[in-house]
């Protein structure tokens, strides 16, 4: 069992808290001056979604992309981040044959008005089981004529550790990997407020994340509407899933009342719903419509194009649901539960009232496309 039981004052206090939550998005959303939403994004690379989901955000106009954590952060995988948000941010979107300066601060020099996200590494000393690559998937460092992104397989080091970065106060965090880096933070301020019995309200406050946005989990037949169902998970409650299942005990720790003072509201997105969103040709005819003069939205185009020559059949969304959501939450609809585990595989149990966590059960297809296409909010 995770967490404690809370008394009837400490629920409303933080529905309260969630409502509250609830509004701001709102605010930022429906307000004239369009305040842009302070992101974390949380990612890894051993799949090609990660990037896309990336750039993305980085080139989102309604999105002030603070930080980006890797996970699990080798040198190798800084670097990948480090050009794909060179290539959004500052434009640097090379031909494949042309050397890219990814191993020194060139790029920000270059640059009097933009400054790259800081990167955080959750472990800059991980080591591959076969020593090469760097957990980043081929398919990112395969040269663009053989239908790859054409990134190069350098090393950098991060710019700052992941609890550094969760202190930079986000306004949402994106999680498209296990939930490593955010996990860690917040042990650490928990550990340190349990320390410190006279440290002020300010600094406590300087340590809340309103809104965790997790890709992983899984919601089944008794979480999920009938219609809604998708054919191959139905009559299942649990399955393994990938990002839960690479950090079974942090994302159990996050899940529970332990984490109540520093993690507001946390909302699921699953493989029950990803499964059936898929990039597709018809998708990508689209895309071409709209791309030019959006950096992220053209990044992700030229990916999409060299990789439906070899998988016409397309690529599932599962990260950058989770991010489309994170703006747009309108995009799905929702079911509180309380997610599980029972050893390497992930469930949710329905909760009758509104709680601190919900999950995603379906999703507006249009509305899906037309965010994804900066068109909303």
């Amino acid at each position: 069992r995770m967490g404690q039981v809370l008394s009837c004052t400490e629920r409303g206090r933080r529905l309260q808290e969630k409502e509250e939550s609830d509004e701001d998005v709102r605010n930022n959303n429906q307000s004239g001056d369009k305040k842009k939403i302070r992101v974390i994004a949380e990612l890894e690379t051993g799949d090609p979604d990660d990037v896309l989901t990336l750039a993305w955000l980085a080139g989102h106009p309604r999105v002030d992309l603070i930080g980006v954590c890797m996970v699990p952060g080798t040198p190798e995988q800084v670097s990948i981040c480090h050009q794909v948000l060179s290539r959004v941010l500052l434009n640097e979107n090379k031909a494949a044959d042309e050397k890219q300066k990814n191993d020194d601060d060139n790029n920000r020099a270059n640059s009097s008005s933009v400054v790259l996200p800081p990167i955080a590494a959750v472990n800059p000393q991980h080591q591959t089981k076969s020593g090469k690559g760097g957990c980043v998937s081929p398919w990112h460092v395969k040269p663009k004529e053989k239908n790859g992104l054409g990134l190069k397989l350098t090393r950098r080091d991060p710019d700052m550790t992941p609890e550094q970065l969760y202190s930079l106060q986000p306004d949402v965090v994106i999680t498209g990997s296990p939930p490593k880096g955010i996990a860690a933070a917040i042990r650490s301020w928990s550990s340190a407020h349990s320390d410190d019995k006279d440290i002020d309200e300010k600094s406590k406050k300087n340590k809340i994340l309103p809104l965790w946005v997790c890709q992983g989990g899984f919601a089944g037949d008794s979480v999920v509407p009938e219609q809604h169902r998708l054919d191959k998970f139905k009559g299942k409650e649990m399955v393994p899933t990938y990002n839960l299942g690479g950090a079974m005990q942090d994302a159990e720790y996050l899940f529970s009342s332990s984490t109540l003072d520093h993690l507001t509201r946390i909302r699921m997105v699953a493989k029950n719903v990803c499964h059936g969103v898929v990039y597709d040709v018809a998708f990508h005819s689209k895309m071409q419509k709209i791309k030019n003069g959006n950096p992220g939205l053209e990044f992700i185009y030229d990916a999409m194009d060299r990789y439906l020559r070899k998988r016409p059949g397309g690529k599932k969304l599962h990260d950058p649901l989770a991010a489309v959501v994170a703006l747009v939450p309108e995009v799905c609809s929702y079911a509180y539960v309380t997610p599980f585990r029972v050893k390497g595989k992930w469930g949710s149990r329905l909760e009758p009232k509104e709680g601190r966590i919900d999950i995603a059960v379906s999703y507006n297809r249009q509305v899906f496309e037309d965010a994804f296409m900066y068109g909303m909010p």
